[in-house]
């Protein structure tokens, strides 16, 4: 959303709406929107920029960059706010999405309507009335599947290396219909970083990371490690941070080593990270208490 997208009709704000498929729609502002964003608008001193975005990211010492939010940096500040009213580090984005209208509107062809006004609304019921709400997620080709809840479990690691432990710790918490998304397609190099991975991102509460030398080289690999870490980033840019409440940002993290690998092979990650006691990702120890019981115990926690 741009700054032009804010804009004055009459005598009320309005904003224009980008939809799926390039379809606009414009909504009149509720008069406390109106004033939020207007003290925004002020503060930020974006008015004359009207092609910027609306929403920008802010990076060091708080400073306000020209890029526009990313997925994760919306993630980051509701794990702030979060923290700061006592809710659950479960909270994420979609813990706030609004539940399903139960009406519709309509618009009927007047001679549908008999002798009735040609600008009458008919309400419908829609079809979340007559079937459940469904999450989509992806299979391994990635192609759509229905399943009621998304996965509370993320898997995380580099296709060329890892995948054998990590289908092996797919198939112990359950498969498909289990707790563990894990997309098992290979992401090329330029290719957009698939939204449904950003999807179950948020959505999940544990995140394990198969570690290795690989895994800190591929870009998709990063992607997914920068999201999980946003949090604990944000923590420490605000400063003040205690390391009971730096824990508490990393406690979703699970991390699995290889067998063999360099001695600073998480060097990118925070130090509480480094200093965890992380079991081995070999496939046959997941039959064992260790890898399979971390996400659990973790789930446990939340």
């Amino acid at each position: 959303m741009r700054v032009e997208d804010y804009f004055e009709h009459g005598k009320r704000a309005w904003l224009r709406l980008h939809d799926k498929g390039g379809k606009r729609h414009e909504v009149p502002c509720h008069h406390n929107l109106t004033e939020y964003l207007d003290v925004w608008i002020k503060t930020a001193k974006i008015g004359d920029d009207k092609k910027g975005p609306l929403f920008r990211a802010i990076r060091k010492e708080n400073r306000l960059t020209e890029n526009p939010m990313a997925q994760e940096d919306v993630l980051a500040m509701i794990k702030r706010r979060a923290a700061g009213v006592a809710l659950p580090y479960s909270t994420c984005c979609h813990t706030f999405a609004p539940p399903a209208s139960p009406l519709t509107y309509r618009t009927v062809e007047p001679s549908s309507m008999h002798s009735r006004s040609p600008h009458m609304i008919h309400l419908a019921p829609p079809s979340c009335m007559t079937a459940p709400r469904t999450k989509f997620l992806w299979t391994k080709s990635r192609e759509y599947v229905s399943n009621l809840m998304p996965h509370p479990v993320f898997i995380s690691y580099a296709r060329k290396t890892s995948r054998e432990p990590a289908e092996a710790l797919h198939r112990e918490l359950g498969g498909e219909s289990g707790l563990a998304f894990l997309d098992t397609s290979d992401i090329d190099a330029g290719e957009q970083f698939p939204k449904v991975l950003i999807d179950a991102l948020l959505d999940a509460k544990v995140i394990v990371v198969f570690a290795d030398e690989t895994y800190f080289n591929r870009w998709y690999c990063l992607r997914e490690s920068r999201t999980a870490l946003a949090p604990f980033e944000a923590l420490l840019r605000r400063g003040g941070a205690s390391e009971q409440q730096k824990a508490a940002a990393l406690s979703h993290l699970v991390v699995a080593l290889p067998q063999r690998g360099p001695a600073n092979l998480l060097k990118g990650l925070p130090s509480l990270i480094r200093q965890g006691s992380w079991p081995s990702a070999r496939a046959k120890l997941l039959g064992t208490p260790g890898l399979r019981s971390l996400p659990i115990d973790t789930l446990d926690r939340k």
